[in-house]
């Protein structure tokens, strides 16, 4: 499919992107590309996380405002089209995360934490290159030391335990990063995050007479990998 491009530019912890202009020409979205774009990114995706504005010379020579989107970010984005062009884009991302996990090296894995701290470290290497300091290094290696010991998925609390973090500055940090949401008096991670294999939902209904249908939200040690990238690099931000 060429009239979708998919770009070795890096989003997130992503290494391959796509062209948001693309995917808006070839679903065939009447509606203003800015505006468009604007209202599909808009309480749900995050910058830096799902994708990236940058600037291209455009035709008359002013620079145009252009966005690189995550696969599960554009695959979202096209099955919220509701359309038969959106389910052909769909299908298309699948396919090209199909091949790039058959060509590509195997990935970490992720249930060893020691290649999984290593995977982090990678990402973060190549994402700040430019701006990496001293600082860093030393959560870096906290967590590195913490992570060590973590084994399959762990709910909240566990997570805070392991990270040595206050839940309540939590709860805040994957709200503003727009990592989970809160709905019913509990944090619920955004589909793009489960897709990416961060978050694990299990559902059960409970043994009790009543038996209640219950849901619980659980990290993943990509997930955890991840979000402590996130956290440690904040914190050498405010450190510096």
């Amino acid at each position: 499919m060429h009239e979708i491009t998919i770009a070795d530019r890096r989003v997130g912890d992503e290494s391959r992107s796509v062209n948001a202009r693309d995917l808006h020409a070839f679903l065939g979205v009447r509606k203003d590309f800015s505006d468009w774009i604007k209202a599909q990114l808009a309480d749900i995706f995050s910058q830096r996380i799902d994708y990236e504005v940058f600037p291209q010379p455009g035709e008359s020579g002013r620079p145009r405002v252009e966005y690189a989107l995550t696969l599960a970010c554009a695959k979202h984005i096209a099955m919220m089209s509701r359309t038969a062009k959106g389910v052909e884009a769909r299908d298309y991302f699948i396919e090209c995360e199909r091949r790039a996990r058959t060509a590509a090296p195997a990935l970490p894995n992720f249930s060893d934490p020691i290649a999984a701290a290593r995977a982090w470290a990678d990402a973060k290497e190549a994402e700040q290159r430019a701006s990496v300091e001293l600082a860093q290094a030393r959560p870096a290696v906290a967590f590195v030391e913490r992570y060590a010991n973590a084994a399959g998925t762990k709910g909240f609390r566990e997570v805070c335990k392991l990270l040595r973090i206050n839940e309540n500055e939590f709860r805040e940090f994957l709200t503003e990063q727009r990592v989970m949401y809160r709905l019913g008096g509990r944090l619920v991670p955004y589909q793009p995050h489960i897709d990416a294999g961060r978050f694990e939902i299990k559902a059960g209904v409970t043994t009790d007479e009543r038996a209640h249908a219950y849901s619980q939200t659980r990290f993943t040690p990509k997930g955890i990998a991840w979000i402590a990238g996130l956290w440690y690099a904040r914190a050498a931000q405010e450190a510096a």
